[in-house]
């Protein structure tokens, strides 16, 4: 008697995930699960390269450490998960970490831009993921509504809309941001 098995789902590794050709498409990993992201929009870069630039002049003038952008983070293993915010903050303490693969952990700071495409669940789970794995702040821009949603372990998220200051970030001391800076005027 011949006995039809189910087909073995088998995980995906972080290092399976690094000898993915590089093709400008973007992955991640999530709990071994492999998830392809859609390109972002042309505001959406706008946005990313604006806030990234202010970011890392920022970080580099203060001596914080390293602005990144679209950097695999390896928050776990077995399974594996490996995230890559838009813009992320590593600070000075840990730089030493960053190198070819992808970063053993989570980042201090992780900005995520949301893109139509994005679903309230990816959202809540990509902050669930840094925060429950050592981020300090996620930062969620939301292009729709132009406003900031922060982030922070065990605190209420602080929102802040066109006509406000994004201002007492914990990992960065002293950065500021006008949101109307950030969303130049239609």
């Amino acid at each position: 008697m011949t006995t039809l098995q189910e087909p073995s789902h088998r995980l995906m590794t972080a290092e399976e995930l690094l000898r993915f050709p590089d093709d400008d498409v973007r992955r991640e990993l999530v709990r071994g699960e492999l998830r392809t992201l859609m390109p972002p929009s042309s505001e959406h870069g706008d946005i990313a390269l604006h806030l990234g630039s202010l970011l890392r002049q920022f970080v580099l003038k203060h001596g914080l450490g390293r602005a990144l952008v679209e950097s695999g983070f390896r928050l776990s293993s077995s399974p594996d998960t490996v995230r890559g915010p838009d813009l992320s903050v590593v600070l000075k303490d840990r730089v030493g970490s960053i190198g070819p693969g992808f970063f053993p952990g989570a980042p201090d700071l992780a900005i995520e831009i949301i893109s139509p495409s994005d679903t309230y669940e990816e959202v809540h789970d990509k902050i669930d993921d840094y925060l429950n794995h050592g981020t300090r702040e996620v930062w969620i821009v939301r292009l729709r509504l132009r406003s900031i949603a922060v982030h922070r372990p065990e605190r209420a998220t602080e929102i802040f809309r066109l006509g406000e200051t994004l201002t007492g970030s914990e990992v960065l001391p002293g950065f500021s941001l006008p949101i109307s800076d950030l969303f130049p005027a239609a």
